[in-house]
């Protein structure tokens, strides 16, 4: 009975598991228990009992010696995949932690520039001397230039339209193309339609530059989902009816598209229709594709996909439901807003016509891949709005580098090698150990964990920096120490040119033969020009003496103050010692009312006796009082009645030290 072995097998595995949770465990316990021969004897006889009822077990069932070594790794497996499952969380919407290594397709491969395929529409020969002329800021040409110049809206579009509704969605057939057979059969169709509508699904986390792994095309009637990870190499074949200007091409924000387009698959558009446009010219308000598809076709968006991993394979339902419905209503959309721009414009075409001009800007841009500079980390920083000093400073601009070549190495986006928040984090924080990195960084990145030791040295390296309160670069500065001449500066700052990769490393080039101490010299004997950028990049060697030189300059600044203050202190005291002998003569010579009076008197008294003939009268001899007769009392002088000033204007004595005419006039008065 298959039910009694099943229960009997159940009672003999329950007591084999009892009994062997009853054996010592591997550690202390089992080697003491190993010591003894008994036991020693015992487990081995157990193991080749064991040993033997496996080999029977194999060998009823055919199984081979290779499933044995498979089995005996089979612990090391599980527990490899265990951790994994603790350490990973995959979630269909956020599977970021598949590496993109995993791709082997021929189109992997980075260069400078989107590949160009065949050019079947191009109307204009398209000049590959223009890749290798210099100019400022195109490095190389659009290859539907032409077209697009030339180009203008059929006939039929700048007409009042009549919308077309939409199938219902369970009533249109969907296509999903993994083929090039059906790749080339989609052309074929699409070749044959008036418009179509287009979006990507695009992935930019686990890439440096990121990769379309989904493309949609709808019709009246039909949807296609494109897989351009499995036909990246195949898709120039739809640049027939990309290009073809009697095929109108509707996309919803198409910036990103147009771009990702030419890098990936190298395709161009020419005739697009951008709804964004059209909705921002509506003034609607809100310019999103959920908010059209909620005004115009009463739908719902559920936009939890929008940052889904799109290269897992095989996609789950709800993902190509999401993908579907960005273009399934579409060309709804696009009649219902030619409607509204053909009444907006007084039933004419003008406001047509700007929406058509404006896609065709859009389609005349060219992907360039970001290129890396010394002053790349100066436009993050501007956009921070945060004051740095010098140490600050570089590390901010040694850990910018840093993650910009492990992302290119590894190929990773920045943001997750190290997101920009913990980038400014560390920067201003400086920390002096390796663990107060990790603890700048919430969640820690896998590559800073990595790789915490070569970020602890860019930051020792940064501190050694002069610490110095630095701004940015394009910020107006006062007139410093150096003297130029007048149109060195003005040409530099005034007329900011967009330089090309080229100019800019012969420049780099050029500013490392300068001397570094000429900018301090003056313009009769250098009348060489120190460029700005070398002079506020801390990479720099001008920028580093420059700052010592301000450190010493600093100092001897300072004391020419303060010999200047001493010699100002001094003469201020000068100037009190002066003031106050001024003070003391003045008040020397000032006789006071009673010593007049008595000066007065006595001269008085010693006038001379003059006859009234005139003549003179001898004078008498003067006898030298003897020793013993006493000297001859003098006369007492008159009481003396004080003048009462209860009485007198007391503003007279008001004022400064000197005595006006006025009160000698009166003090005569009173004496007299």
């Amino acid at each position: 009975d298959v039910d009694a072995f099943v229960k009997h097998a159940l009672g003999t595995m329950v007591a084999t598991t009892k009994a062997s949770s009853g054996l010592p465990q591997p550690g202390d316990e089992y080697d003491f228990y190993r010591s003894f021969p008994g036991f020693r004897a015992y487990c081995e006889a157990q193991g080749q009992r064991l040993l033997h009822c496996m080999s029977r077990v194999m060998q009823y069932h055919g199984a081979t010696f290779l499933l044995l070594i498979h089995l005996e790794s089979a612990p090391m497996w599980m527990g490899e995949m265990s951790r994994l499952r603790a350490y990973y969380v995959w979630d269909l919407v956020q599977l970021f932690h598949i590496g993109c290594s995993a791709l082997t397709k021929s189109g992997r491969e980075r260069k400078e520039r989107p590949e160009d395929l065949d050019v079947p529409a191009a109307l204009a020969d398209f000049i590959h001397q223009q890749r290798t002329q210099q100019t400022e800021q195109d490095m190389f040409a659009h290859p539907y230039q032409y077209e697009l110049e030339h180009f203008s809206p059929p006939d039929g579009v700048l007409k009042k339209p009549e919308p077309q509704m939409y199938r219902p969605i369970k009533e249109t057939p969907c296509h999903f193309i993994t083929t090039l057979d059906e790749l080339v059969e989609l052309n074929e169709k699409l070749m044959k339609c008036k418009e179509f509508a287009l979006d990507l699904e695009h992935h930019s986390y686990r890439s440096f530059l990121g990769l379309t792994c989904l493309m949609q095309i709808s019709t009246r009637t039909e949807d296609f989902i494109i897989d351009t990870l499995e036909l990246r190499s195949d898709m120039g074949i739809l640049n027939e009816t990309f290009t073809d200007p009697a095929i109108v091409k509707v996309l919803h924000g198409a910036d990103s598209d147009v771009e990702w387009l030419q890098k990936d698959f190298g395709l161009y558009l020419v005739n697009m229709f951008d709804t964004h446009q059209a909705a921002r010219l509506l003034n609607l308000g809100k310019h999103s594709l959920d908010h059209l598809l909620k005004l115009y076709c009463s739908v719902d968006a559920d936009k939890q996909y929008q940052l889904a991993d799109w290269r897992i394979r095989p996609l789950p339902e709800e993902m190509i439901q999401y993908a579907r419905d960005d273009t399934h209503y579409l060309l709804y959309i696009y009649d219902k807003m030619r409607e509204a721009l053909w009444e907006r414009g007084n039933e004419q075409p003008t406001q047509l016509k700007v929406v058509w001009q404006r896609s065709r800007d859009i389609c005349l841009k060219k992907y360039i891949k970001p290129l890396f500079s010394d002053e790349s980390y100066l436009e993050l920083y501007r956009r921070q709005k945060k004051h740095l000093n010098t140490q600050q400073l570089a590390a901010f601009r040694l850990l910018f580098s840093w993650r910009d070549k492990t992302a290119r190495q590894e190929d990773e986006s920045i943001g997750y090698v190290l997101p920009n928040h913990m980038l400014l984090k560390i920067a201003e924080e400086l920390p002096k150990e390796p663990q107060g990195i990790i603890a700048c960084c919430n969640p820690v990145p896998p590559l800073v964990r990595q790789q915490i030791n070569e970020l602890h040295l860019l930051i020792q390296q940064a501190r050694e920096m002069p610490l110095l309160k630095v701004g940015v670069a394009r910020v107006t500065r006062e007139p410093s120490l150096a003297f130029h001449k007048a149109g060195a500066g003005a040409e530099c700052e005034g007329n900011e040119k967009v330089l090309t990769t080229a100019q800019k490393k012969a420049q780099r080039i050029m500013e490392s033969f300068e001397n570094p101490f000429r900018m301090y010299l003056p313009s009769e004997q250098n009348p060489a020009y120190v460029s700005q950028s070398a002079k506020f990049d801390p990479s720099s060697k001008i920028y580093e003496i420059s700052n010592r030189w301000k450190l010493m300059s600093k100092a001897q600044v300072q004391k020419e103050s303060r010999d200047e203050a001493k010699k100002k202190a001094a003469q201020q005291s000068a100037a009190r010692d002066q003031a106050q002998k001024v003070y003391k003569e003045a008040t020397e010579n000032v006789v006071s009312v009673r010593q007049q009076a008595m000066q007065e008197k006595a001269n008085k008294k010693r006038e001379r006796v003059v006859s009234e003939t005139g003549t003179e009268l001898p004078k008498p001899e003067k006898k030298r009082p003897k020793a013993s007769q006493q000297p001859e009392e003098l006369e007492a002088p008159k009481q003396f009645t004080p003048f009462d000033y209860s009485k007198f204007n007391f503003k007279v004595f008001a004022g400064k030290i000197w005595i006006s005419a006025r009160v000698l006039q009166a003090v005569e008065n009173i004496a007299s």
